[in-house]
């Protein structure tokens, strides 16, 4: 594993899924790509900005990722997740028990805020981890969009602004009855079984 040229962590996995969801009258279609993201695109431009002056931190975070276990396992809790804007995407995401949370505290150690702007910006970034999910499902067609999920609050915040102004513009979460979405497997890439012969 490693960063992306835009700062980015993104832990690439295989699961196993029915090719399609209804939910009510919404059709989803699997992500042809499938991932849980450590660190994404609002705190790699941080990253890259504090990078850029601080050699020591590029080469500490790189020894971080060498050495970190992204092992996950599949949670129980589903979402159906809404972007309402001009064009509205919606999302199946599952949680994971994925070593997010620890990855930002030790990432978070080798950040000096005192350095500057861009230190300070990606200090109070990594103060927040995203939430640990895999997006399985999306309604766009061509199985590539997804919705950004920064924060662990942003799906908090989204579920009560979905109980209580689900007209409203914005990122609304509804939580899944258990059951609805049957995962046969689930694993990181690097773990796959190479082809037999």
């Amino acid at each position: 594993m490693k960063l992306s040229e835009r700062s980015t962590l993104i832990i690439p996995v295989e699961v196993s899924i029915e090719p399609s969801l209804a939910l009510g009258r919404i059709a989803f279609v699997a992500k042809t790509e499938h991932h849980y993201t450590v660190l994404g695109y609002a705190i790699g431009k941080h990253l890259k900005k504090a990078m850029v002056t601080d050699s020591a931190l590029a080469e500490g975070l790189a020894a971080l990722i060498a050495r970190f276990d992204f092992s996950f396992q599949v949670g129980s809790s589903c979402f159906h997740v809404v972007q309402r804007a001009a064009e509205t995407l919606q999302t199946v995401v599952v949680s994971i028990e994925a070593p997010v949370a620890r990855f930002f505290q030790e990432a978070i150690v080798l950040v000096d805020p005192g350095k500057g702007e861009a230190h300070a910006a990606l200090h109070g970034a990594l103060e927040e981890p995203p939430p640990a999910h895999i997006t399985f499902y999306t309604t766009d067609p061509k199985g590539k969009a997804g919705i950004g999920l920064n924060r662990e609050r942003d799906l908090d915040e989204a579920m009560v602004r979905a109980a209580t102004h689900p007209q409203v513009e914005g990122l609304l979460a509804y939580r899944l009855a258990p059951g609805i979405l049957q995962v046969a497997s689930a694993k990181l890439v690097d773990e796959i079984d190479p082809p037999a012969g």
